[in-house]
Order: C-alpha cells, then sequence, then structure tokens
C-alpha cells in the first residue's frame, strides 16, 4: 500500500526540475504522486490504479 507524496512546486522546483514519471504509464507527475514501496525502493504512480496496473505488469512477465 501506498501513500500520497506532495512534491516541491515553488520558484526553485521550476529553475532545476526534477519532475518524476509513473512507473506503470510513464505520464509525467508535477505535484502529486502515489509512492510505493517495492524491493526497499519509492516507486512512483501517478494513482492507485496504476500502482495496480503496475502489479498485474509484472505478474504477466513473471509467468512468461
Amino acid at each position: 500500500m501506498g501513500k500520497w507524496v506532495r512534491f516541491d512546486t515553488s520558484y526553485k522546483s521550476y529553475v532545476r526540475p526534477e519532475f518524476a514519471y509513473c512507473e506503470a504509464c510513464g505520464k509525467m507527475i508535477p505535484k502529486d504522486a502515489w509512492i510505493s514501496d517495492r524491493e526497499g525502493k519509492g516507486i512512483s504512480f501517478c494513482d492507485e490504479n496504476c500502482e495496480k496496473l503496475y502489479d498485474f505488469m509484472i505478474a504477466r512477465r513473471k509467468k512468461h
């Protein structure tokens, strides 16, 4: 289970942007991300649905 994290959206963050991308769909996440721990590291998603999609894709890869 993950949690919502708000990224820094101050002026400094736009001068040197460090955007996150959803690990499931690839969409850029400029403000709020759903962060979930996988194998000891935090992985960012757009929302809970993308986390479920990611889990589905990983399970499918392990079958083949």
